[in-house]
C-alpha cells in the first residue's frame, strides 16, 4: 500500500482524536523510513547487548513474512485485513527493553515459567526451578500455578526449541518459533515514532481507548489507573508500525541457526543486519 492509501483507510474507519493521531504517526513513519540510523554492529562471536529502548518482535517461521517486513517495514496488518476483536488494533506489539541486558540473560529469563501463588507472581528463569522451589520453603501456600511467559510464545525460546535441527519440526511443533527482529528505538530520529505508544502515559487516554478493546468496566478502570500491569510492563504498542531501517538484527532459533540457506536469505534481504542465536551470540556479523 502507499502512504495515501493508509491515510485513506484511517479517515474511513477512525474517529477523532484517534484519526488525527494515526495520520500524524503515518507521517512519522514515512519521514523516518529513508533516514540513515546508527544501528548496532557486531562481529561473529560477539555477545549481543540489548540497550534501553531496543524493541523485539517475533513472527514465527515465515520467510514470506520476513521478506514483506524487510521490504515494507513492520506495519499493523489491520490496515490490510481490518480490525478484529483482539486486544489492540492498528498498532504493532513489541517487547520493550527498559534496562540494559545481555540477550543471553534475557532469553534465559523469558524461557522459564511464570508462577503465581496467593497474590504473588514471579518469572522463574530457564533452569532455575529447583532454586525457586527452595526459596518458598518457609512460605505458607497450597498450590502454585505455572504458565509459559508471554515472550516464550512469540520469540525463539530455549524451552520450546532446544537443540532441534530438522526443519520438519516446524510442521510438527508450531511453538518452535524461529524468527524475531531486534529493532533500534534508541536514536533520536525515532523519538516521534516511538512516543506514539499506547502504554505511554504521555498519550491522551481518550485517544488510547479508541485503539483498545476492554472486556469489562473493571478492566477499563484498572487501565485508567495504571496502563502497565502484568506483561504490559514489558510491552510497547506502537501505532501504525516501524520502518525497516529500524531493524538492526535478526534473532533466530536453533533450526534456522543451522540452516545456511535461510541465513544467507536473511542476509540478502537485510544486508546491514547481524544475526544472533539463543545463546545471545552473533553467528553472522555486520561489521
Amino acid at each position: 500500500m502507499t502512504k495515501q492509501e493508509y491515510i485513506n483507510i484511517c479517515k474511513k474507519v477512525m474517529q477523532e482524536p484517534a484519526k488525527s493521531k494515526m495520520i500524524e504517526q503515518i507521517n512519522n513513519f514515512y519521514d523516518l523510513k529513508d533516514k540513515p540510523l546508527k544501528n548496532e554492529t557486531y562481529a561473529v562471536g560477539d555477545d549481543v547487548v540489548l540497550k534501553k529502548d531496543t524493541f523485539m518482535h517475533g513472527f514465527g517461521n515465515s520467510q514470506q513474512l520476513l521478506d514483506k517486513y524487510a521490504s515494507e517495514g513492520l506495519i499493523s496488518k489491520d490496515f490490510e485485513c481490518g480490525a478484529t476483536d483482539k486486544k489492540i488494533s492498528y498498532a504493532v506489539s513489541l517487547w520493550h527493553i527498559h534496562k540494559k541486558i545481555k540477550l543471553a540473560d534475557y532469553v534465559k529469563a523469558y524461557s522459564g515459567m511464570t508462577f503465581s501463588w496467593k497474590d504473588k507472581f514471579k518469572i522463574v528463569p530457564f533452569g532455575e526451578l529447583d532454586k525457586f522451589v527452595e526459596s518458598l520453603r518457609y512460605e505458607d501456600y497450597f498450590s502454585l500455578k505455572a504458565e509459559s511467559t508471554m515472550e516464550s510464545r512469540f520469540l525463539p525460546c530455549l524451552q520450546k526449541d532446544g537443540r532441534l535441527t530438522k526443519k520438519t519440526m516446524l510442521d510438527r511443533f508450531s511453538g518452535c518459533r524461529q524468527l524475531a527482529f531486534i529493532l533500534n528505538g534508541r536514536v533520536k530520529e525515532c523519538n516521534k515514532l516511538k512516543a506514539n505508544n499506547l502504554l505511554d502515559d504521555s498519550m491522551p487516554l481518550e485517544t488510547v481507548m479508541q485503539f483498545f478493546r476492554m472486556n469489562t468496566k473493571e478492566r477499563v478502570e484498572q487501565f485508567k489507573a495504571n496502563r502497565r500491569v502484568g506483561e504490559d510492563e514489558r510491552i510497547a504498542y506502537i501505532l501504525f508500525g516501524l520502518p525497516a531501517n529500524m531493524i538492526e538484527g535478526m534473532f533466530v532459533g536453533r533450526i534456522y541457526e543451522h540452516d545456511k540457506k535461510m541465513l544467507n536469505h536473511i542476509k540478502s534481504v537485510l544486508p546491514n543486519c547481524y544475526i544472533c542465536n539463543l545463546d545471545g551470540k552473533v553467528i553472522v556479523g555486520n561489521k
